[in-house]
């Protein structure tokens, strides 16, 4: 109850800061975009395969909108090789929820997750809080989508407690 209590708590300072969120500040682009101001929507694919590249991945994940950018993490070894994760920026929050939805789609013969980006690194209480309330919403927001669509066939079956209602 404590930390529950403290998130919360954390949360509304965090809005009372930053009413757009500590990462939506603005950010100025180059000239080619479509307005001056840019809000990052970000999301972190995972469970990918070693065999994984940046232009797989784009064609995958432009398909459902405008991609900014797609960003592989490599291993510092001999022989380096993508660590099974990547970062992939859309120009926009629409572009973004349709990109949620590509969650266990298959890609490579493996069935990928798709998250939202937790925001910068480290183990602070504020970034975990922030993130558990992003994964909370995101989880709210596909027991929803479950519910309209009727189609529980489609969840894999280790997200399958997170969904019962």
């Amino acid at each position: 109850m404590e930390t529950l209590i403290l998130i919360q708590y954390l949360y509304k300072q965090e809005i009372a800061l930053y009413p757009l969120g500590r990462n939506l500040h603005p950010k100025k682009r180059d000239s080619s975009y479509s307005s001056v101001y840019h809000i990052p929507a970000n999301l972190t694919p995972g469970n990918l395969s070693y065999k994984i590249t940046t232009e797989i991945l784009s064609s995958h994940f432009s398909s459902v909108g405008t991609l900014l950018s797609v960003r592989l993490p490599y291993t510092q070894t001999s022989a380096p090789r993508p660590k099974g994760y990547a970062f992939i920026e859309y120009k926009d929050s629409l572009s973004l929820a349709k990109a949620l939805k590509l969650h266990h789609t298959v890609l490579h013969d493996r069935k990928i997750n798709v998250e939202l980006t937790g925001g910068g690194g480290g183990n602070s209480i504020a970034r975990k809080s922030k993130l558990k309330i992003k994964n909370s919403r995101l989880n709210m927001q596909r027991k929803k989508r479950i519910q309209s669509e009727n189609v529980p066939e489609m969840i894999h079956p280790s997200r399958i407690s997170r969904v019962k209602m």
